[in-house]
């Protein structure tokens, strides 16, 4: 959330809220729960999940499809107050987890740890078929250096969580 222009901006894993809508909007899924909290050690009244809500009813979907909890700062915290808020809700249908695909493997663990059984949903995905064209062989691509940010956070937070754990 920018304070400045008061909205969102959304960054390269929007596509996790896009397939969300779009699921719904062609009745794949009835409902959507959003869960996300504040993981800023600053501005915790910024919470993940209500901002999204809004976002998403703006997109049609219908405020009565969307369940949350906004408590959570991690992956962790997100399957374990998702679990305690379903089982709140007596919900026993089946769960389908849309996330990143480079974060589905520690999401899934965790998950499943808290006792939900779901269905992976990868989405934003960086693999795919190469395109070779002449300027991706001459000129560096200055873009991998993100990849492998994402990479070398996902194998530290797996490896964490595993001492923790909450894997």
């Amino acid at each position: 959330y920018n304070s400045d222009i008061s909205r969102p901006v959304y960054g390269p894993a929007v596509d996790r809220l896009i397939q969300s809508v779009i699921l719904y909007r062609k009745g794949k899924v009835d409902k959507i729960f959003l869960s996300g909290g504040s993981g800023l050690l600053f501005m915790k009244q910024f919470k993940e999940a209500e901002i999204l809500s809004t976002e998403i009813q703006d997109l049609c979907v219908d405020e009565t499809d969307i369940w949350m909890e906004n408590e959570s700062r991690n992956t962790y915290e997100n399957a374990v107050y998702t679990a305690k808020t379903l089982r709140e809700k007596n919900y026993e249908g089946s769960l389908l987890l849309i996330t990143s695909a480079h974060h589905m493997r520690r999401s899934l663990a965790c998950f499943e740890k808290a006792g939900l059984k779901v269905t992976p949903f990868a989405v934003d995905s960086y693999a795919g078929k190469i395109i070779w064209r002449p300027e991706r062989i001459l000129i560096p691509d200055a873009e991998n250096l993100w990849t492998w940010d994402i990479l070398i956070h996902e194998w530290i937070g797996c490896i964490a969580y595993k001492l923790k754990g909450y894997i």
